[in-house]
């Protein structure tokens, strides 16, 4: 528990304030068969506004010994990391865009994006494996991303 104090006093109020603001690199689809493009840019995230509510990690194990060889027959791990409600406000972006199916709509303009109330969760299911070397990789089993309100 103290170690947790510790993050909690030290190093996440300094990761805060060392990293304020994040600039995010322009964002364009071009290969959509719905829009000719999508572009977004001149977004900065300010990380005291997107840090989460809370972060869950579960690690589940599943071995089958063979206790008469005193040996693991079979073995797997599978990570799963929640984070939920983080609220995001990002003011004054860049947005361009035209639809090009059915009707053909196009818009350029600034805006500004509210994720708020019960924010954004999301949920990363992994397997993990180990190589012969020992080293552990995973392996995306999956990833959920929930919205409560856009203003």
């Amino acid at each position: 528990m103290e170690l947790v104090g510790h993050l909690r006093t030290l190093v996440i109020p300094y990761l805060i304030e060392r990293l304020r603001e994040i600039p995010i690199p322009r964002i364009q689809i071009q290969n959509n068969p719905d829009f000719e493009y999508i572009i977004v840019d001149d977004l900065f995230l300010t990380i005291s506004e997107i840090v989460p509510d809370q972060v869950k990690v579960r690690l589940y194990n599943d071995l089958q010994l063979d206790v008469m060889h005193i040996s693991t027959e079979k073995a797997s791990s599978q990570l799963r990391i929640k984070i939920t409600g983080i609220h995001i406000v990002v003011k004054d972006f860049h947005f361009a865009f035209k639809r090009i199916k059915t009707i053909t709509i196009s818009d350029d303009g600034r805006a500004d994006l509210f994720i708020t109330r019960g924010g954004l969760d999301i949920t990363a299911e992994f397997d993990v494996r180990n190589d012969k070397d020992g080293h552990v990789s995973l392996a995306s089993r999956g990833v959920t991303v929930w919205v409560d309100k856009l203003k």
